[in-house]
């Protein structure tokens, strides 16, 4: 690269919902099928997650769940007119973003640290409270009133 097409690289996130009509294979495969678009424009892909269906807050198009992915890269701005509309002419894309990423955003979210998963977690089990230390506790706020 050089160094005037650096400069005018900036970093995106391309987010969108694929229609739920599709099965999970066909969803990835759509999501790949974006990928290598953004790639054609000479998009470098930094991170790609993998659609995961989901429930809409509110219908898109009638419909009220999809697939969500996203995918975060770095590219001239010259590209993203060109995404966009390539983007419009996805029949199974229900709705998508292109944002620009603040680079300091992106330093944090992709540091060495290991992704952050949706697993629910486990809390440590808290103590309870004996019955006699509440009446105590409760006694003495009651003595100050």
């Amino acid at each position: 690269m050089t160094e005037v097409q650096e400069n005018t690289t900036k970093n995106y996130e391309l987010a969108f919902h694929l229609t739920p009509d599709l099965n999970d294979d066909e969803a990835k495969k759509e999501a790949i099928l974006i990928e290598d678009m953004v790639k054609k424009t000479g998009g470098m892909i930094v991170f790609f997650k993998e659609p995961a269906r989901t429930r809409l807050s509110y219908p898109i198009k009638q419909k009220g769940a999809g697939y969500f992915s996203f995918i975060n890269f770095s590219s001239g701005p010259e590209a993203i007119e060109k995404i966009n509309g390539d983007m419009k002419t996805q029949n199974n894309v229900l709705r998508h973003m292109i944002i620009q990423r603040n680079p300091l955003q992106e330093k944090k979210l992709f540091s060495s640290q290991p992704p952050i998963t949706h697993k629910a977690t486990v809390r440590p089990k808290e103590e309870s409270a004996k019955p006699e230390d509440i009446e105590k506790e409760l006694t003495e706020v009651l003595e100050k009133i």
